[in-house]
């Protein structure tokens, strides 16, 4: 019994080691600054751009850059990029399911109020599918040939690429459901991944929100 308990000791601190090693060595791959991208403020319209102040921007060296932002000093904004065929199109891409996400990888943690909003590793490469998972409700509220737009509160979600591990995953912090508004914007080969969320306990979020903010 004590070989065994010695056994799965060794074992646990072996795993707890390698994944401290693998952290440490996608960090060290990535870099943060409070630099905004052109490219993401040319997403959003002349309105959502006079209120629209950056918190920074994660520049990593597998993946396209990351950035946060605040609106209105009420809702953050974060914006994501990936690749993928130009003649795709985007309602083929884009999946979206009510479904229960469960946390299994290793991220790095993004600025949120009351949920925890993780960004994965996984590598810059060719997207053909993107799913995202809610264990709520998922409300459309524009489908068009460059944009898709949902609304949901979520006590848990993901968006993975590819039918891999997750690239995004998101949860509270007190099992109560957060609402959020996610749009997916194709530009040519790329699709921007926009999530919104209140970044303090008093504000409302409307449906439309980020669809507003949109051009």
């Amino acid at each position: 019994m004590k070989k065994k308990i010695l056994i799965f000791s060794f074992i646990a601190i072996v795993l707890v080691i390698g994944g401290w090693f693998i952290y440490f060595v996608i960090h060290s791959f990535a870099t943060f600054n409070h630099n905004s991208i052109a490219e993401y403020n040319n997403l959003f319209n002349d309105k959502a751009n006079s209120k629209l102040d950056i918190l920074g921007t994660t520049i990593s060296r597998n993946k396209a850059p990351a950035s946060t932002y605040i609106y209105n000093k009420k809702y953050y904004i974060h914006v994501f990029k990936t690749k993928t065929l130009e003649r795709e199109l985007l309602s083929k891409i884009v999946k979206y399911q009510r479904a229960y996400s469960v946390d299994n990888m290793v991220f790095a943690s993004m600025p949120s109020y009351k949920y925890d909003l993780r960004s994965g590793f996984n590598d810059d490469a060719l997207v053909t599918l993107i799913t995202y998972n809610s264990d709520q409700q998922i409300m459309l509220i524009k489908q068009s040939e460059k944009i898709i737009s949902l609304f949901s509160c979520f006590k848990n979600f993901s968006i993975s690429y590819n039918s891999s591990s997750y690239e995004l995953y998101g949860e509270t912090d007190n099992g109560n459901c957060k609402p959020m508004c996610l749009s997916f914007v194709k530009a040519k080969d790329n699709v921007y991944i926009i999530l919104m969320a209140v970044a303090n306990g008093k504000e409302f979020l409307p449906e439309e929100s980020l669809d507003d903010l949109l051009k």
